[in-house]
């Protein structure tokens, strides 16, 4: 199977001993821990309330922070909220709010505390609270950019008559 240029790998279910997948999300208004995620000891105190996008109450234990090492070598404790979750969250807001620039693209998706400056013709995220939102207004006539997900079986037109189709 060819991979999509846009995917690091489909293999999430072989991981090393002790390893886990946090799911990065720039939407997410905390980093959330599955219950038995990590070992820490789980603190209990006062915690925000978590709500599913549906607004349904997600239960929640207290807060925990784990030490953690990441792929790449980089040690860090991360401060998370331990709740009844089905995958490990890691918000992308967090990691701004303590100096973190996270990066995904077509040609890998990283987080550094590198100060990365925003290259011209960049288009701006703009933050409320917790989360980024893209500004647009939608405009008669389409422009030269072709911004849409993509998925493996898909043809996709790009303007100037040219068509891009992902192979398997």
């Amino acid at each position: 199977k060819i991979m999509s240029p846009i995917r690091d790998r489909d293999d999430d279910d072989k991981l090393d001993a002790g390893e886990k997948l946090l799911m990065v999300d720039s939407g997410a208004a905390r980093t959330v821990f599955k219950v038995g995620e990590f070992l820490a000891p789980v603190q209990d105190g006062e915690t925000v309330g978590l709500r599913t996008i549906t607004g349904q109450t997600i239960k929640n234990y207290g807060s925990q922070k784990p030490s953690i090492v990441m792929s790449g070598g980089t040690t860090a404790t991360m401060e998370g909220i331990v709740a009844d979750m089905n995958k490990s969250v890691y918000a992308v807001s967090d990691g701004c709010d303590h100096g973190l620039t996270t990066v995904f693209g077509p040609n890998g998706s990283f987080v550094t505390s590198a100060l990365i400056p925003k290259p011209s013709g960049a288009e701006s995220l703009q933050r409320i609270g917790k989360q980024f939102y893209l500004k647009v207004k939608e405009i008669e006539v389409p422009g030269q950019h072709v911004m849409a997900a993509v998925s493996d079986d898909v043809t996709m037109p790009v303007v100037k008559a040219v068509s891009y189709t992902h192979l398997r």
